[in-house]
Order: C-alpha cells, then structure tokens, then sequence
C-alpha cells in the first residue's frame, strides 16, 4: 500500500508537490508526485519524470519562480546516504539532476525549502555540532552564484529534538517547521524577519 505525505505547494500556489511512498522487496520507496489546484478541483495525479524521480528514494520537493526543483534523494552518486539535489527547468522539461555538493555532507542532509527568487535554501541536517538529532540550517545565494556556507538557524528554531519540514509563507512573512521538543512532532513558527540575522554572518 502507498502512503502519501511532504506535502509542499509549489511557489505558484496552485501545484501541490508530495510524497508517495511504497514498499519493494529492496526495501522503502519514495516518489514526487504533483497535482494541480483547478477550477473544478484537483487535476490527475501524476509522478514527476527523470531525473527527479529515479528507482530509489526521493521527497520533499519545494521550487522556485522559474520552476528549478529542490529536493532530497537516496539516489546513487551523493556524499551521504539522503543528499540535496536541484533540477533547472528548460524548456517545459526538468534538466540533469545536480547534486548540491557543497551543501551534502556523509550524514543526512534532507526538506530542502527553496526561496522562490532562489536567494536562500533552508534544508535539514544530522551533521555533528547541531543542538540536537537534526537541525535546521540557512544559506544565502553569494552574488557570485554560489551557495554561502550554512549557518544553523540556532535555539529559536532548533532544540535537543528533531526539526525538518520547513517553509515560509508565500507572502514572506511567517516561518513554519516542525519539532519534537515537547515530545511529539508539533509545527512551530517564527516570524520570517528572523532569517535576515543569518545573512549577516
């Protein structure tokens, strides 16, 4: 039986990106999967093709306004066992997936929320030197092009727990994700006023 779930919408507010996952004799599968918001309500269901989806395991899909994909993959080729990777759109069609190497690291790095102008990423990580099992961490896209170094989103977000799934509203003003700082897996916010400290740094 599949079991859906990372449901993300798209920075056109109108496409829903989701998970669905499955089990193969080899063992969890996870694929992106897309629906669009329309007139008379949700339009067919329908996979994300190659190179976003592959055999193995992919999730949490967040995009930009020109419709680059974001998202986490277990897919052969990385640094660490789930690593970032982004898809340019061109031409109505996903080019070859890029593995965000100077941003993976061997541990898990996972939910990565692209700002829609592409001017930060906020993505997951269980690297050493966070406050607690996986952390959230911020960087800024450099006027050369590049990823800046991430910078952990300190205890105003993170805790001894375990946060992911973050995203800020499309108007810009709220930062959500989820933590397990009291026990169960509850969604916490910020204003989104907070992230601009990191850009400083």
């Amino acid at each position: 039986l599949a079991e859906n779930g990372d449901f993300v919408f798209s920075s056109d507010d109108k496409t829903m990106l989701y998970q669905v996952r499955s089990m193969a004799s080899t063992g969890p599968v996870s694929h992106i999967w897309r629906a669009e918001v329309t007139e008379s309500g949700w339009s067919e269901q329908a996979p994300l093709p190659e190179p976003v989806n592959t055999p193995h395991f992919e999730s949490f899909a967040s995009d930009t306004a020109a419709g680059t994909l974001y998202f986490f993959s277990r897919r052969p080729g990385g640094k660490g066992r789930s690593d970032l990777w982004r898809c340019p759109l061109a031409g109505g069609r996903y080019a070859g997936a890029v593995n965000l190497a100077s941003l993976n690291t061997e541990y898990d790095e996972w939910d990565p929320f692209v700002a829609p102008d592409e001017s930060y990423l906020i993505f997951c990580s269980t690297k050493p030197g966070g406050l607690g099992r996986d952390d959230l961490y911020i960087t800024f896209k450099t006027e050369d092009g590049i990823w800046g170094q991430p910078v952990n989103m300190g205890p105003e977000v993170n805790s001894s727990g375990s946060e992911n799934r973050p995203c800020v509203t499309r108007d810009g003003k709220y930062f959500f994700f989820t933590s397990t700082r009291n026990g169960s897996r509850d969604v916490f916010w910020v204003k989104a006023e907070y992230l601009e400290q990191f850009k400083r740094k």
